[in-house]
């Protein structure tokens, strides 16, 4: 008869508490502080970017590697223009949403309108879904900082709701073996 690994079981529940939780206050924290957790965020992509980049630049130096400097420069670029012009990045960053959302309405109308194939009610549906598209695409390109704390909250209540599922899963794995 095989034995359980106790250890296991008895732990199995801690990753996805812990995961959980910090997915839960990284919800709470990007659904109040939106945009600034935003810019917050491309701080510290740009901060590791920088810190891997000179890493892989040691380490291959150190091994008498060959360094892609090329790749090595865009990288340590990308990350001091993620570092220093957050606010910039952010505003590029939700005028290609904008622009996306936009095209995309176009699409729907376009498909609704003039692409044969579908009943009625399914062309007017990609009508309307377009107009709504085109029309959010309109505004979120002329309020840029709104688009941004909605982005934000959106992103914050999903890794909230996922961050309190993962803690279920836990707590229902604790009970389960405890």
């Amino acid at each position: 008869m095989a034995m359980k690994n106790i250890t296991h079981y008895e732990t199995k529940w801690i990753l996805p508490v812990l995961l959980g939780s910090l997915l839960l206050i990284a919800g709470i924290l990007m659904a109040v502080y939106k945009r600034d957790a935003l810019q917050f965020i491309l701080m510290f992509v740009g901060a590791v970017i920088i810190v891997l980049t000179l890493v892989d630049i040691a380490v291959k130096t150190k091994n008498g590697k060959p360094i892609s400097w090329v790749g090595s420069v865009i990288a340590v670029a990308l990350g001091l223009i993620l570092l220093i012009l957050p606010g910039l990045v952010t505003d590029v960053l939700m005028v290609l949403l904008a622009v996306a959302l936009a095209l995309y309405g176009i699409l729907m109308i376009f498909r609704g309108a003039w692409i044969a194939g579908g009943n009625k009610t399914q062309n007017l549906l990609s009508i309307i879904i377009g107009a709504i598209c085109l029309a959010l695409g309109v505004y979120a390109l002329l309020n840029l900082d709104d688009t941004a704390d909605v982005v934000m909250i959106l992103i914050g209540v999903m890794l909230a709701v996922v961050g309190i599922l993962e803690v279920v899963k836990g707590l229902r794995i604790f009970r389960e073996y405890a």
